[in-house]
């Protein structure tokens, strides 16, 4: 736990709740068919739960990190624009959120100014860039973008949202995974990438019932991803 702090901070955001190991056909490890399986491996994740809430971060490696940064902004579209409130809670940071409604990437430039006193930027573009325009069109606004941000602030990072998976309009999916395949291969020592779907448990949980933007528990997801890739602990499953 010490060493994982995404499966820590999931283990934790589960609360109180039972924690149930749903798999129907392993009555041992699972809760069976029908439900009433011994769920061991809930169980001993239980058990961790407790001993999560025990375990002091080290300080040595995460605190300086946290103190250097005074400032976040958050730029794109507006699946984050309501996030200022749980990623300030997380990080007791100052959040500057700069994101509108049905933005595309050409708007982003709109976006990159006053960035003097910006220690990290993060990046959530692309939602509504799916359906019209080129993947090579994009690429080339986004570099410049990125370029844009390097050359006017003097950042400590750059954390680039990956694009979430959507129920509205599944069959972009395949283009979302495209898109977040080549933001993870701009990754650098000061760039750093963050793919969402990978901690998503429950789509229809995470999404609003339009099956595009998030609800209030999905926000708090987001902003630990975040918070934790400023710390250089997160991790993209594959």
């Amino acid at each position: 736990l010490e060493q994982c702090l995404m499966f820590r901070e999931s283990l934790l955001e589960t609360g109180e709740k039972r924690v149930l190991h749903n798999m129907e056909t392993d009555p041992h490890w699972g809760i069976g068919k029908d439900g009433q399986g011994k769920n061991l491996l809930g169980v001993i994740l239980e058990k961790l739960r407790e001993t999560a809430h025990t375990i002091a971060l080290p300080r040595t490696h995460h605190t300086p990190v946290l103190q250097t940064i005074q400032k976040v902004l958050i730029l794109g579209d507006s699946m984050l624009v309501n996030i200022k409130q749980q990623l300030e809670q997380l990080t007791n940071m100052e959040v500057e959120v700069r994101c509108c409604r049905g933005s595309h990437i050409s708007d982003l430039v709109n976006q990159i100014h006053s960035l003097e006193d910006v220690d990290v930027v993060v990046i959530h573009c692309g939602t509504n860039d799916l359906s019209d325009g080129s993947r090579s069109a994009f690429i080339e606004e986004f570099e410049n973008i990125l370029c844009n941000i390097q050359w006017l602030s003097k950042c400590k990072k750059i954390i680039i949202s990956g694009i979430i998976h959507r129920l509205d309009k599944q069959y972009l999916n395949t283009r979302i995974d495209s898109l977040n395949v080549y933001f993870k291969s701009v990754e650098t020592s000061s760039i750093s990438f963050i793919d969402h779907n990978t901690t998503i448990r429950d789509l229809h949980r995470f999404l609003q019932p339009d099956g595009l933007h998030i609800r209030v528990g999905g926000l708090k997801q987001i902003a630990t991803n975040i918070r934790l890739a400023m710390l250089g602990e997160h991790t993209n499953v594959n």
